[in-house]
């Protein structure tokens, strides 16, 4: 049992024991330690406590239209909180003037729990501060928001953030706030905490980024202009990098509020900033949907413009002027602009997002935008941006219009792709193809917005973030950095949207919680991440994990089926592979096949095995510990099969290895191998402990995780008629059941039937659901299946461009994912008594079909059980994870076979 652990505040009492969820479990303990991961925080100083026990608002005021009073009626901890009534406006609320408590460049910690009167509709909160320096605008901050599904009447609700002001200031106000949804809702705050936190300052004895990559691209940040105020952070982007991209203030509702008021300070401070340290600035953004400058689709009144063509010269003509003033101010200071943002919907037929400035003028819009910056900005790299560019949708539409505009003499000069990615996906393969995709546009590829979310989803949430979830990052960013020294000669700037992980908008989107995305630290400190791009020999060594499928193979040292079910894990010399492997399990043996490339045989050329079988990750080997030598000339342990051949180039192994203990499904083995070469014998090659301290320390092992077996099933080849009958060419075909439930136990199923031609796989499923229902807006949620291709059974942790997620319901309504288009699809639905029948051929368009080819496969029935837009019962016929949309690691696999006589 390992864990961490920490605790934030003072305590009268700490007990660490062990418990049993058997109540009469009789057990051991031993070796028992405890190690400091990290060092305790800098001396900690209290400079607030507000409780309301004496029954005052302890220096609360009301903001706005507020009414305070301390009140019995709910308490965090004792007797009293502080109410708030009579609120009309979102920012009404209590407020403490907390001037005189704080000081410039110290990092506070903000904690209040707040919940709402008995009765008051779910709200959002948040904790904020009202600043107004010496000299500038008065600036309203978030320090804790709430997550935006908001706070109700049921429970209390911790908001808890860091703050700091740069400078001298001549007001600071705390306040709680609502969103303007939440205007009128009463609520309650208690247990008001401000703590300091001692600053550490800025590693200085480390290599620079941006000089690191000198040779590459510059390496470019996105800052608010406050930051510039607080000397560590200021200190901290002139050492690393030699672009700054304004993340707000540039922003057309920012820099232009009003027709004619322009907010020129903010920008000019960054501007300013970067000819004093010689740092070149990227525009942010000319064009945008959101944060727009929203009087320009208003008439004088306020009121929304209606698509006309008087209203449509207008637009064009207030956004002429907009960009004639922003982009010409910063004509000499900008070396490339964000012409349009997130302009792309790959869901609309000619890919064009539903804005109002698409309502209002078509793509005219983009036209314009892009030459009048061209006209008074004739030096800076044209881009047009968005998110989610490794999509494939997504990516053919951005190509397609870019292909569209240059077609019209329209000088786009770049594409930019935001890459907020994840702690996973998408892979280092799809954004290695997505550049590539778009410098055959003959355009710049700049990286805008980059930064690296520690989750996969929206819904986890880490207390304390684990230090491998950490180590991982590290690793994901030297293989992103990979690609883009590779991709260099297309890539004109790569841009962090961020410092540090002290100021990142993934604290508060899509959910509120801790998110650690960027190089350093909330400290400003080098993290993994920064070494994962800098000197990778600094990581520590990465604990991964691989999934083995139950299985029992005949030991001939030959790639029978069972092996050839599933890709190899590739380990690598240099940037060619060295050695690939696979293991399998049954109740009583671990299988391991090894595929190794070498020219020479010497008698050192070995392949070695390490098995921590209760996968403690101990420093030294314990009792069900073991390490196995195999060469072409050695002899096997008593106990253990093996066969070693040569092969041209090398040589194959198959091993089956004995365990202690009867295997089961969902263990977890530590797992390592390793192959030496006899004429570099000093130079090993392993899968997971690259220090090669296998022989007596088993912590760096790998994982291997027992699963169940990996499905498969012919598909013969023959091609129906897509009506929704059952042709009699379909009696070919095996049938499968889906029979594997990601979510319920019971509900709608499937029998299922493949079959194939040159260019299709052909679906033909019966499903039984006696209760048909699309009540959702959702398409995943209304009764439908899915079917799920991996062309060339890649078994990749996230979709590549040969992936494809079709979902058809039983009205025969499409929707897709990855790279499945309408176009590949043709589909046809029949109601039946007990459900409904499914057609479909769907056209594979990177592969030619053959006999005997392997292609990734699954199928998902959708089950809306009660009619009531929500679906109960999710089935699979082999992924148990529900990640089937975006990862195609745990599909099964369709062989083509085609029998002679057809």
């Amino acid at each position: 049992l390992q864990g961490q652990y920490t605790f934030t505040t003072d305590a009268s009492s700490l007990v660490l024991y062990v418990e049993s969820t058997n109540e009469t479990a009789e057990f051991y303990v031993d070796d028992v330690t405890i190690t400091m991961v990290s060092p305790p925080p800098g001396e900690v100083e209290i400079i607030l406590e507000n409780s309301f026990e004496d029954g005052t608002t302890q220096g609360w005021s009301p903001r706005g239209d507020a009414v305070l009073e301390a009140s019995t009626e709910a308490a965090n901890t004792g007797d009293y909180s502080l109410k708030t009534t009579g609120r009309v406006n979102g920012w009404n609320g209590p407020s403490l003037n907390v001037l005189g408590l704080l000081h410039k460049e110290t990092t506070y910690t903000f904690s209040v729990y707040v919940r709402l009167v008995e009765g008051q509709p779910a709200s959002r909160l948040i904790l904020s501060m009202q600043r107004t320096p010496l000299e500038g605008d008065t600036a309203y901050e978030w320090i804790a928001p709430s997550a935006e599904e908001g706070v109700t009447d049921a429970e209390w609700v911790h908001l808890q953030g860091q703050y700091s002001f740069p400078a001298d200031v001549t007001e600071l106000i705390l306040y709680v706030e609502t969103n303007d949804a939440g205007a009128e809702v009463e609520f309650y705050i208690d247990d008001v905490t401000i703590t300091s936190v001692a600053q550490k300052p800025i590693q200085t004895d480390i290599p620079s980024v941006y000089q690191t990559y000198a040779d590459y691209f510059p390496i470019g940040v996105a800052i608010e202009p406050q930051q510039l105020d607080d000397a560590r952070h200021a200190d901290l982007l002139k050492m690393h990098f030699n672009s700054i991209t304004a993340e707000n203030v540039m922003k057309p509702g920012s820099i232009q509020p009003t027709e004619g008021t322009f907010n020129w300070a903010n920008a000019d401070k960054l501007i300013q900033f970067a000819k004093d340290n010689n740092i070149q600035v990227h525009g942010h953004t000319l064009v945008w949907h959101q944060q727009a400058a929203e009087w320009m689709f208003q008439d004088a009144e306020g009121n929304p413009l209606e698509p006309t063509p008087e209203n449509k010269a207008l637009v064009l003509q207030r956004l002429e002027d907009h960009i004639r003033a922003v982009a010409g101010r910063y004509e000499a200071d900008v070396s490339s602009w964000d012409v349009v943002n997130e302009v792309i919907d790959p869901d609309q037929p000619d890919c064009m997002r539903r804005s109002s400035w698409y309502e209002l003028t078509g793509m005219d819009y983009i036209v314009t935008a892009f030459n009048v910056a061209h006209e008074v900005a004739p030096n800076a790299t044209l881009i047009i941006n968005d998110y989610s560019t490794t999509n494939v949708q997504k990516r053919a539409c951005i190509v397609s219009v870019v292909q569209e505009l240059q077609a019209q003499g329209v000088p786009v000069s770049g594409v930019g792709m935001q890459m907020h990615v994840n702690i996973e996906n998408p892979s280092a393969e799809t954004i290695e193809e997505t550049i590539e995709t778009f410098a055959a546009l003959g355009v710049e590829v700049h990286i805008t917005e980059l930064d690296m979310s520690i989750y996969t989803n929206d819904s986890d949430k880490y207390t304390i973030v684990p230090e491998d979830v950490l180590i991982r990052q590290g690793y994901r960013y030297r293989d992103i950095f990979e690609v883009l020294r590779r991709q260099a000669d297309h890539i004109g700037k790569v841009t962090f949207w961020g410092m540090a992980d002290d100021h990142t908008w993934l604290k508060t989107w899509p959910t509120t919680r801790t998110n650690l995305p960027l190089l350093f630290d909330e400290q400003l400190q080098a993290k993994y991440a920064y070494w994962g791009i800098i000197d990778t020999a600094q990581l520590p060594v990465l604990l991964q994990q691989l999934n083995t499928p139950k299985g029992t193979p005949r030991i001939d040292a030959w790639p029978d089926l069972l092996w050839t079910l599933l890709p190899s894990t590739q380990m690598t010399s240099g940037s060619e592979p060295a050695a690939g492997f696979q293991t399998r399990w049954d109740d009583g043996y671990l299988y391991v096949y090894v595929d190794v490339d070498d020219k020479t045989r010497e008698a050192g050329d070995t392949v070695e095995i390490f098995i921590d079988e209760n996968n403690g990750k101990t420093e030294a080997y314990e009792d069900d510990d073991r390490h196995y030598t195999f060469g072409l000339n050695t002899r096997p342990p008593a106990g253990v099969k093996v066969f070693v051949w040569p092969k041209p180039g090398g040589y194959r192994l198959e091993a089956a290895l004995p365990m202690q203990a009867t295997a089961t499904t969902g263990q977890k083995i530590g797992f390592d191998i390793r192959v030496t070469d006899g004429s570099h014998a000093d130079a090993p090659l392993s899968w997971n402990d690259w220090s090669n301290s296998q022989d007596t320390d088993t912590s760096k092992f790998g994982t291997l995780t027992l699963i169940d077996a990996l499905k498969w099933t012919n598909a013969a080849k023959g091609t129906p008629v897509i009506d929704g009958r059952k042709d009699p060419v379909w009696f070919r075909a095996p049938k499968i059941t889906t029979g594997t439930w990601v979510t319920g136990t019971e509900g709608a199923t499937a029998d299922v039937r493949v079959l194939w031609d040159k260019e299709h796989l052909y679906v033909y499923a019966v499903v039984t659901d006696p209760l048909l229902s699309k009540a959702s807006g959702n398409p995943w949620e209304q009764d439908s299946i899915e079917i799920f291709v991996d062309q060339n059974n890649a078994k990749t942790g996230s979709y590549q461009s040969d992936d494809g997620q079709y979902r058809v319901n039983f009205d025969n309504e499409q929707s897709f994912g990855g790279s499945a288009l309408a176009d590949n699809i043709v589909s046809a639905t029949k109601l039946t008594a007990t459900g409904y029948i499914v057609e479909a051929a769907i056209k594979l368009d990177t592969v030619t079909l053959k006999k005997d080819m392997l292609i990734g496969f699954d199928f998902q029935v959708n089950d809306d059980g009660l009619g009531d837009g929500v679906r109960s019962g999710v089935v699979t016929w082999n992924d148990p994870t529900g990640q089937s949309y975006q990862n195609t690691s745990r599909f099964g696999v369709l062989k083509l076979i085609q029998f002679p006589w057809w």
